[in-house]
């Protein structure tokens, strides 16, 4: 009978095979090799030369090898910021001071096209509650 390291099992007789990646393989020179030179443009292009990987292990990889993703390449872009302006200011106001009416805030969000938690974060930095 030989011993096996939990790694390597044989699949139970009958059980359906799966195609998916190992559960945990060393990284090859190679794949290093080839992460270095595609990482940069970002993990969609990682996944189509290194087919057995799955993405968590090439996001971890890459970051212990302290190679970075162009941003730019990929489409990202810096996190939104929301302007404060005089109207939307005066809105948050006027919601907020007037009597209180369930789901108020939640439709000045949605006309204003900004997140609820920044609404009321305004109307805290407002001095509003």
């Amino acid at each position: 009978m030989a011993l096996f390291s939990g790694r390597s099992l044989p699949p139970a007789a009958g059980a359906p095979t799966i195609d998916r990646p190992a559960p945990w393989r060393y990284w090859t020179t190679r794949e290093v090799a080839t992460l270095r030179e595609v990482w940069p443009r970002g993990l969609e292009a990682a996944l189509e030369v290194l087919p057995r990987r799955t993405p968590s292990a090439i996001y971890t990889k890459a970051h212990a090898l302290g190679i970075k993703c162009d941003r730019r390449a990929i489409g990202a872009t810096k996190q939104r910021k929301y302007i404060e302006t005089p109207e939307i200011d005066a809105a948050i106001t006027v919601v907020y001071q007037a009597v209180p009416k369930s789901g108020a805030v939640n439709e000045l969000a949605a006309q204003l096209e900004l997140p609820r938690w920044w609404v009321s974060r305004r109307a805290l930095a407002l001095g509003l509650t």
